[in-house]
């Protein structure tokens, strides 16, 4: 059964550390390490156009999913973001921007392998990702940890071209190995 919201408010693997995203802590930090514009390419709405946005957008929103917004560290320095969502049983591990730099780096697959980690030890069914279609690194990334492609759904959210968005959806089973 899954225990939700998790109870670590840290997730740490060697140098890298999630810390829940704490507003007033951890805003101005994030602010600077995601400020290039191409970070925020494929998300809905395209980049917060201030502090304030992007605050409002890691929150939680009344009669939005449940949600644990992480605020992704190496070493001391802020490098990213990332989000476990519960979706049933199953959580779905999302909303992940992180500092070009880290691109190419495996970095990714280093913060998601944790965010599994986490989701398995809180008692998930399985761990659910998606993508928009159109980002074939996100994609990569998400193939990369082993998990399945189950399906692709036009969603109700907008790209910030105006473009309807289209998800590219995964699972990853408990039993599969990182």
């Amino acid at each position: 059964m899954l225990r939700w919201p998790f109870p670590q408010t840290q997730l740490t693997a060697g140098e890298l550390r999630l810390e829940r995203w704490d507003t007033h802590k951890h805003a101005d930090l994030l602010w600077r390490a995601l400020e290039d514009p191409a970070v925020w390419q494929f998300a809905p709405k395209g980049a917060p156009a201030d502090i304030t946005e992007l605050t409002r957008r890691l929150g939680k929103r009344p009669g939005g999913r449940d949600r644990i917004t992480w605020v992704v560290f190496q070493g001391d320095e802020v490098i990213g973001t990332t989000s476990h969502f519960r979706a049933g049983e199953d959580v779905e591990i999302g909303a992940s921007y992180m500092a070009p730099q880290t691109w190419s780096t495996g970095m990714n697959l280093r913060v998601k392998r944790i965010m599994v980690d986490a989701a398995r030890e809180n008692g998930c069914a399985g761990i659910v990702l998606r993508a928009d279609d159109a980002d074939v690194r996100a994609n990569k990334a998400i193939q990369r940890i082993g998990a399945e492609f189950t399906h692709k759904c036009g969603e109700q959210m907008l790209r910030p071209d105006g473009t309807r968005r289209v998800s590219r959806f995964y699972h990853l089973d408990n039993d599969t190995v990182l």
